[in-house]
């Protein structure tokens, strides 16, 4: 995920900010300015809105602080450090929601688990198809059965299990890259 930032290179700096953890401040910042601009519109301002001002006016000062020719980093690192706490409280709740499987398939154990299954057999069936004719397919064919593999996973989604599930892997995705970015935090030195 995190090869999704490209290169930065801040002129003013001396020392040189990972390019992934300033795009990603940057990203941030675009994202909270585009959901903020139809509220800037009709006045409408509620406690999320508040909330989302005070995180831009946070991105701002974490840009100002990257962007010095001495870069700080203690306030986006407070920040993702937040947000992996955040990320893994997230996952251990989604996880316990889980319900696993009944082995009397007779029995949902969650609502929605015959259907999720049922769906389940269907992309594995179509993916075995791919697989073994992949070669004697048109491309026409392909990505027909790509296609149709795209709406059992998103009629498989609309279950609680397949929620759940399609939940946890955004969010263990999202905690990835936090990670990946504290790691790019300079560590000062060791005396």
């Amino acid at each position: 995920m995190i090869e999704k930032y490209p290169v930065h290179q801040n002129e003013r700096s001396a020392q040189s900010v990972p390019s992934p953890l300033m795009s990603f401040v940057e990203d941030e910042i675009a994202r909270l300015e585009k959901r903020l601009i139809p509220i800037s519109t009709t006045g409408n301002k509620n406690a999320r809105s508040l909330d989302d001002e005070m995180k831009l006016a946070q991105f701002k000062e974490y840009k100002q602080q990257l962007s010095q020719s001495h870069p700080q980093y203690d306030g986006i690192a407070a920040e993702l450090q937040t947000q992996q706490v955040q990320y893994e409280q997230r996952i251990q709740s989604l996880q316990q929601e889980l319900v696993p499987r009944s082995s009397d398939l007779a029995k949902e154990a969650m609502p929605g688990d015959n259907a999720y299954f049922a769906i389940q057999e269907s992309i594995f069936h179509e993916q075995r198809i791919l697989t073994k004719a992949s070669t004697v397919l048109d491309q026409m064919d392909k990505v027909y059965i790509a296609n149709k593999i795209v709406e059992y996973q998103s009629r498989q989604g609309q279950t609680k299990r397949g929620s759940i599930l399609r939940s946890l892997n955004t969010s263990q995705g999202q905690l990835n890259t936090i990670r990946n970015l504290r790691q790019l935090i300079p560590q000062p030195p060791t005396r």
